[in-house]
């Protein structure tokens, strides 16, 4: 998933790891950088915290099984 933001066609996470503050962050240079489904916008609380995890838990720990 990614996201673009007017008025670039760059996603939004190639934005932020060009950005000199964020290549700074181990993440960025260890190419670990993801985006979720913007859930935000749709409500708060556990019901969207497990859909954002659903998506991110298995990019953070790819080894990890059910």
């Amino acid at each position: 998933m990614q996201t673009y933001y007017a008025p670039s066609n760059v996603p939004l996470s190639q934005q932020l790891t060009n950005h000199a503050l964020w290549q700074q962050l181990q993440a960025v240079q260890n190419h670990q950088v993801y985006e979720v489904d913007q859930f935000w916008h749709s409500g708060t609380g556990t019901r969207m915290l497990r859909l954002i995890l659903e998506q991110l838990l298995p990019k953070i720990y790819p080894n990890l099984r059910n």
